[in-house]
């Protein structure tokens, strides 16, 4: 006769053991999908940094680029949000311009990760902020090997992974002389497929002028960074006129004592029907592109 309890325990072991197999099949079709899903898409996100500037970009073949760190040390606990715990490397920092509120997380940046190539347009050391940043860059050239780059003219990046970084001309060599820090920022545009960000800083309406008459071909983008955080001394109606974005970004502080975004901005993109999302409200802003499309998450 049959020994009932040993039969059961067969079948039932049986069946767990199957029901295991099932999942890890699944599991390894899901993973496999996941990981053809993220590695074919490009990450744009506008870090929570308070009164300040910072973006995180990932490209398709996982190229991290940091793109200003507003003004102190919360980039460390924004960038641990967007970044896996083990992972202590940054390809690309892009310092736009040298004021606190974008290049004051920095340092700190440049304390806790390894860096390979850094990239400003040469800033004078005339304020602590700035010699703090230098010096921080000199040690990570020393002890990591990382590259320093000034950069001041035009110029593309191809990553191979069908994403593109330009820095756009908008101030001519002489001009580098008359101007301030605001209007010397670095202007950034990324393109992965048909999907477009242009990232300008914090320039005025006057270099918004010479970047349309400078770049006519590369200046109609789908997602803008307004420049200067909303000020009213940038976004001017042809600048926007021109660009034509499909959503506008403004990184912000809550209640900042330089009333940014300014009332007015926020009228002229809504008289133009261009939705827009602050970091002020909305904390830390992520998009997600195919190539073809950009998806809010």
């Amino acid at each position: 006769m049959r020994n009932e309890p040993g039969y059961k325990f067969l079948i039932v072991s049986s069946l767990v053991i199957l029901f295991a197999c099932i999942l890890i099949i699944v599991w390894r079709v899901m993973s496999h999908k996941l990981v053809n899903v993220s590695e074919s898409v490009l990450k744009v996100v506008f870090l929570d940094v308070g009164q300040g500037d910072s973006i995180f970009i990932e490209t398709p073949s996982h190229i991290q680029i940091l793109i200003d760190a507003g003004a102190g040390s919360k980039i460390l606990e924004e960038l641990g949000t967007v970044m896996k715990p083990w992972d202590r490397s940054i390809d690309i920092i892009i310092a736009t311009h040298p004021d606190k509120d974008h290049i004051g997380g920095l340092p700190d940046v440049l304390e806790n990760y390894e860096i390979q190539t850094i990239i400003d347009n040469g800033f004078d050391a005339d304020k602590q902020i700035v010699k703090h940043y230098l010096n921080n860059v000199e040690i990570e050239v020393k002890t990591e090997n990382a590259k320093h780059i000034i950069h001041r003219m035009p110029s593309v990046t191809d990553f191979s992974d069908g994403v593109e970084l330009s820095f756009l001309q908008s101030l001519g060599e002489n001009d580098k002389e008359i101007i301030n820090s605001n209007d010397g920022s670095l202007i950034v545009r990324v393109e992965y497929g048909e999907s477009s960000f242009l990232f300008t800083g914090d320039a005025s309406s006057d270099v918004e002028e010479l970047l349309i008459s400078n770049n006519p071909t590369l200046i109609d983008v789908d997602v803008l960074k307004l420049g200067h955080h909303g000020s009213k001394t940038s976004s001017s109606q042809h600048f926007l006129d021109t660009v034509t974005p499909t959503m506008a970004v403004i990184s912000a502080g809550i209640n900042n004592s330089y009333h940014h975004p300014h009332p007015s901005v926020l009228s002229m993109l809504k008289s133009k029907n261009i939705p827009y999302l602050c970091t002020c409200d909305h904390g830390r802003i992520t998009f997600i592109s195919d190539g073809t499309s950009i998806f809010l998450r």
